[in-house]
């Protein structure tokens, strides 16, 4: 920052004994109780972050780092750690001065020297925070802004900043090797108090603050910006946050990073859901996959999963397809038994959801489920099942006929069973015949439970009283009912009691041989009598 170019440190005198808020933004310097790099490090974790951090340095003066807040309306982030090249204060607005700077005499960086080939840095602020994520890629959003912006666009007065992961710089335009920096994010040159002509560079990145419309002091800054870079899960890592300025000691450049979105990129997630939970045998019906990226900071790329169906389900002619994702690729042939997605992108919190449709053509419960989905930042997440019943299938109920016994009771077990093994429920519930409950049988009733890839055939069993009454046959009746993903082929089985008591056989007493006399002398007279009466 040259004085042949016009730069002056006139703004460095308010910075330090100025206020430490304006009417939005406000800012707390670091002051080694409340504001500490242990609190600034732990501020940033986002709920269930997946990192633990295991130690926090800072090199630099206090005044130059610390935290701020209210900032929506001001720099797009609402509050979270700053580091500056001067000190904190100077980022508030209005934007009233357009020198703000404040020499630190600090060295600079010999990781951000790297960044500016040919330049030096001077005024580093470095935030050093070592952690063991459980993921293999981290994620956070961040403001960078400059009152180097539109005077120094496209100069050696280049303020720089730097993420250094395990040692590489990471602050990069998203899907890009190009660092953010002054040069690389702005809408052109121009003078004091002009708006930028554009196009500059990645200018749909940049936000302009001169003129003012912004409560900062900063002259221009980026939109928020989403931070990822790979690490080494489950081992310590190192996320080294640096700042300083290029060239000279003079204006000032500030990052902002927001609290509570350092976390681990977590995988997208997926659901799947059929149309309806039955249909007819060769019919068809729908199958919706929604995939969400539930991070709140980072975009993923890469998604992907693939669904194989079960046997007998294949995809319908035509496919019925419906919906997009994310600019990836949807396969889905007709008359195949596989659905997949590839090269999906889905920013931060955002969702997609498609559909198509299928054919059953074998009867049964078509457990589907797919693949794990996986992405390229959030490596691999879970899989989703659903259920679909094809071809309603039928319940049928077997006769019983036995022998009742004598006493106690016998099991009279009728068999009921499914065509196709399903998720399916049946009531039951015995009425009388010639038989009566009580007296003859047990009254029973309840429910017969299938389940998908279970047995087909349940026993209900009815208890019948065993007597020694002659009695003939008696019958009674298991009927079915409310079947639930069945349908009731046969409503009834009957119970035949086969009674096994026989009648007492008939007594003839023995004649002696006087009374054997006595009936033949009877016999005799009647036969004499009968003569005498016709003659």
């Amino acid at each position: 920052m040259s004085s042949a170019l016009g730069r002056s440190v006139a703004g460095a005198g308010l910075c330090l004994l100025a206020g430490l808020s304006s009417a939005q933004l406000t800012v707390a310097p670091i002051n080694g109780t409340t504001i500490t790099p242990t609190s600034l490090a732990q501020s940033l974790l986002g709920a269930n972050s997946g990192i633990s951090i295991t130690s926090s340095t800072y090199t630099g003066v206090n005044a130059a780092t610390g935290t701020f807040a209210s900032g929506f309306g001001a720099i797009g982030i609402d509050s979270g750690v700053l580091l500056t090249s001067g000190a904190v204060v100077n980022v508030l607005g209005p934007n009233d001065d357009n020198a703000a700077g404040t020499p630190t005499n600090e060295p600079g960086d010999i990781d951000l020297d790297a960044l500016v080939p040919g330049s030096s840095t001077f005024d580093a602020s470095v935030l050093t925070i070592t952690f063991v994520p459980t993921g293999s890629t981290i994620q956070f959003s961040y403001v960078f802004g400059s009152e180097e912006y539109n005077e120094y666009v496209d100069s050696t007065y280049n303020d720089v900043f730097g993420f250094f992961v395990n040692g590489v710089n990471r602050a990069l335009i998203l899907g890009t090797s190009t660092p953010v920096a002054i040069n690389n994010i702005n809408c052109g040159y121009s003078d004091s108090g002009t708006p930028p002509p554009g196009p500059g560079k990645n200018c749909n990145l940049y936000v302009n603050n001169d003129p003012a419309t912004l409560g900062t002091q900063l002259d221009g800054l980026t939109k928020v910006l989403t931070f990822t870079a790979p690490v080494n899960p489950n081992v310590q890592n190192t996320l080294k946050i640096a700042i300083a300025d290029t060239s000279d000691r003079v204006l000032d450049s500030a990052v902002f990073i927001a609290g509570g979105t350092l976390a681990v990129v977590t995988p997208p997630t997926i659901t799947k859901a059929f149309g309806t939970s039955s249909i007819a045998l060769n019919g068809s019906t729908s199958v919706t996959f929604t995939v969400t990226n539930p991070n709140a900071v980072a975009a993923l790329s890469g998604i992907a999963f693939t669904d194989t169906l079960p046997a007998g389900l294949v995809v319908s002619t035509p496919n019925g397809l419906t919906g997009t994702c994310g600019g990836g690729t949807i396969t889905a042939v007709a008359g195949s038994g596989t659905i997949s997605l590839s090269g999906a992108t889905l920013a931060a919190g955002a969702s997609c959801t498609f559909g198509v449709n299928v054919t059953g053509t074998t009867a049964g419960t078509k457990s589907n489920v797919t693949s794990a989905v996986t992405s390229t930042e959030g490596g691999t997440g879970e899989s989703a099942s659903a259920n679909l019943l094809v071809g309603v299938p039928a319940v049928t109920i077997k006769d019983v006929s036995q022998t009742e016994g004598n006493s106690g009771t016998t099991a009279f077990n009728f068999t009921v069973t499914i065509a196709a093994s399903a998720n399916a429920t049946v009531s039951f519930a015995t009425a009388d015949g010639t038989a009566t409950a009580g007296s003859d049988y047990v009254a029973a009733s309840g429910t017969v439970t299938f389940t998908a890839g279970g047995p087909t055939t349940q026993t209900v069993t009815v208890l019948v009283n065993g007597d020694t009454l002659v009695e003939g046959n008696e019958a009674f009746f298991v009927n079915l009912s409310n079947a639930s993903g069945a349908t009731i082929a046969d409503a009834q089985g009957v119970g035949t009691i086969v009674d096994d008591d026989a009648p007492a056989p008939i007594s003839i007493p023995t004649l002696g041989e006087w009374q054997l006399l006595l009936l033949a002398s009877l016999l005799g007279a009647f036969a004499v009598q009968g003569i005498r009466r016709r003659g």
